[in-house]
């Protein structure tokens, strides 16, 4: 696949893309700084692996784009990254899941929704999207932001087995594991995000309010244009009528051959009538 390069971009394109880098930049120095910081002073939440983990997930689309040489719909990059704001520097690094109960719960919902969207995009790089039935991209929209809650769980497990985190919470006295209530309720707000999707893409797809769904399949699947079936139905319809107009200069006379056909046909008729007229004066004289 051709990488896309930057002067070959629309100048709107150019714009998003300078504001999602300089964002990526931003972040990134944030995170390092804030990671630095929990190294050197000493942390008693154990939040440095989390800045390493929260670093590489920033820099993940424009590692993307390097890697297999594709760009990142604007709508996606920026995606991630205010999902990395909510959840990973407020929520993980600057400890706003301890201080904010319903922090998680937002979090886990934006996650459903935003993995959700992401899956239009994965579809749409194994198939052809515009053959694809609404039906089968929401099927496969919903179980894929589920399997993206699975992986997640499963990191949080090993995490807090291998690396001391308490991210599926703090672990019961005489069991020394955690109880299962919080992974629970990840995976119920993971649904409800998906859910979310699922109805806000029915409604944009089904009724006569988009609500940016156009929008998100413009940007995310490749290939496909919200216009490309308009524009294919009035290139046939164009097509059609050069055919009638070719069909007719087929059958169509130049004037100056019916100028000379009718030039015969008329010396055809005064020759017939003199012949006639001839033939009538010889029988008077006779």
């Amino acid at each position: 696949m051709a990488k896309v390069k930057f002067k070959d971009l629309s100048k709107k394109d150019k714009i998003f893309k300078s504001i999602n880098l300089t964002l990526m930049a931003i972040l990134a120095v944030v995170i390092v700084g804030l990671t630095i910081y929990f190294w050197v002073v000493g942390d008693p939440r154990n939040r440095v692996p989390a800045g390493f983990t929260m670093l590489f997930a920033v820099l993940a689309p424009w590692l993307f784009e390097l890697i297999f040489r594709t760009r990142v719909p604007n709508v996606l990059f920026i995606g991630i990254e205010i999902y990395l704001i909510i959840a990973g520097i407020w929520g993980s690094l600057l400890s706003g899941y301890n201080d904010f109960v319903w922090l998680d719960i937002v979090v886990h919902v934006i996650m459903g929704y935003l993995c959700a969207m992401l899956g239009i995009f994965v579809i749409s790089r194994t198939t052809d999207y515009n053959k694809l039935k609404p039906f089968a991209i929401i099927l496969f929209c919903f179980f894929f932001s589920l399997g993206i809650e699975l992986i997640w769980e499963l990191g949080e497990w090993f995490a807090d087995l291998f690396v001391g985190q308490t991210a599926q919470g703090p672990k019961i006295d005489g069991f020394g594991v955690p109880l299962v209530t919080d992974t629970m309720e990840d995976i119920l707000c993971n649904f409800s995000g998906s859910l979310a999707f699922i109805i806000h893409y029915c409604i944009g797809k089904f009724s006569k309010c988009s609500l940016g769904i156009k929008t998100i399949e413009n940007e995310l699947a490749k290939g496909y244009k919200v216009g490309e079936v308009v524009n294919q139905n009035s290139s046939n319809q164009i097509s059609t009528e050069k055919q009638k107009d070719n069909s007719q200069q087929i059958f169509d006379v130049p004037d100056e051959i019916e100028e000379i056909v009718q030039r015969e046909i008329d010396n055809m008729k005064k020759t017939k009538s003199s012949k006639s007229k001839g033939k009538l004066d010889n029988k008077k004289r006779d």
